[in-house]
């Protein structure tokens, strides 16, 4: 059987969630047997946009499409015909018996049309709420405010500086105005995600919580299922270490405002200084001004930047740490440190809500915190460094982490059942 397997970008130089889950899904069902291969985009300045060529990584073949991010439209951003054509060119290529979707950033909605009108069977698994939302899937604006019933105009607030062609929405390019020109572009896109559903097979997401939230808004729920993401438990060894006072605290990811560092280390700034240390792994090339305020908030703290890290690494990284604090405050999915935390037997502290709530329950494998506040964090971590010993009973099942292997099990099973059905 032969897949294909397409992600937004790819390792080596993007190391996000979904791009090391599709990494492991394409390794483990490459070692079934099954003919697993990617497509996925990249930049590169030096060469044309769209412009193809092939390689491997691990093992894994791939086909990559230069994507240098350049677009005249919003309209460009999730539905650029040249991008399917070059998508296109691949599947002439490739062939594909099934088509899986792990994204569809910067690779457009016109790719899965592309596939579904040649009859090959499409999957499409949501790592996000990209389909609802045109600022990366976040479901929430840029001053925090989570907005999951948006309307057309409060995208608009948020796609204002994207390139607009404002003839393209009846407006007077001479004379129009931005915002107001935005609600019928966002409307757009809105009917194309519409439009797009009956060119999937089948929907996926790692969480109850994005399934849910996806159906809310019209996604169908015969077409939808919850299925985590595979791990690979080797190198994990369950902690038991004991936790003392000073409490190690880790963070893992990114260092993005979303993610919300900031509120680790604004609680820090209310805990005693001889109560904690803090070790935060993370790219800090990425946002410079957030990171420039991460440092200012880190002055006379004992906190250290460790700086980016292999996945490989996680599981020493975590063996080190008491506790590990995921503060987001978006609703997250399906996080890929909660789980490896999980492996790791290393509680979690969390935001209480979205795909977080799901994973980390609280008082049984971590504790909860209110979102987007310092306060509540601060309260918390207080309790942990005056009383070590109830992290000691924070603990979680590692077997009951999917591994990569079940997940390729699994994954093949579904591939055998669309190629032997009719599209509905």
């Amino acid at each position: 059987m032969r897949i294909l397997l397409v992600i937004h970008d790819f390792l080596p130089y993007h190391a996000g969630g979904s791009e090391i889950a599709t990494y492991r899904l394409a390794r483990s069902l490459r070692a079934r047997g099954v003919d697993a291969r990617l497509v996925f985009t990249e930049r590169h300045d030096d060469r044309p946009q769209y412009d193809l060529r092939t390689g491997e990584h691990e093992g894994i073949p791939f086909h990559e499409i230069v994507y240098n991010h350049v677009f005249e439209d919003f309209e460009d951003m999730y539905d650029d015909p040249a991008m399917a054509r070059a998508f296109e060119r691949v599947l002439d290529e490739v062939r594909p018996e099934v088509v899986h979707f792990e994204s569809t950033v910067f690779l457009g909605f016109g790719c899965v049309r592309a596939a579904a009108e040649r009859g090959i069977p499409v999957v499409l698994t949501l790592h996000d709420y990209y389909l609802l939302c045109p600022r990366g899937g976040l479901l929430m604006k840029e001053s925090g405010e989570l907005c999951p019933d948006r309307t057309a105009a409060d995208c608009s607030e948020c796609m204002e500086p994207y390139p607009l062609r404002p003839e393209k929405y009846g407006a007077d390019p001479e004379r129009f105005d931005r915002r107001a020109t935005f609600v019928p572009a966002v409307e757009r896109r809105m009917q194309r995600v519409k439009d797009l559903i009956p060119h999937v097979r089948l929907f996926t997401a790692p969480s109850d919580f994005l399934r849910e939230m996806m159906i809310r808004h019209g996604f169908p729920a015969d077409r939808f299922i919850t299925t985590d993401n595979g791990y690979d438990p080797e190198g994990f060894i369950r902690s038991t270490r004991i936790p003392t006072r000073p409490l190690h605290i880790g963070y893992i990811g990114g260092l993005t405002p979303w993610k919300a560092v900031h509120l680790l280390l604004e609680a820090a700034r209310d805990l005693p200084a001889d109560g904690y240390r803090m070790s935060i792994h993370g790219d800090r090339t990425w946002f410079p001004d957030y990171i420039a305020r991460l440092d200012a908030l880190a002055v006379d703290r004992p906190i250290s930047f460790e700086g980016p890290y292999e996945n490989a690494r996680v599981a020493e990284i975590l063996a080190r740490f008491d506790c590990i604090v995921v503060p987001s405050i978006w609703y997250e999915n399906s996080p890929m440190t909660i789980h490896e935390a999980h492996l790791a037997g290393v509680p979690v502290i969390a935001t209480g809500h979205g795909g977080l709530a799901e994973f980390v329950a609280d008082g049984v494998n971590g504790r909860h915190f209110e979102r987007a506040s310092a306060s509540s964090l601060a309260s918390v971590l207080q309790e942990l460094i005056d009383d070590p010993s109830r992290l000691a009973a924070l603990r979680f099942d590692m077997d009951t982490v999917k591994s990569s292997t079940d997940e390729a099990a699994e994954w093949e099973a579904r591939y055998g059942t669309l190629v032997g059905t009719e599209a509905p």
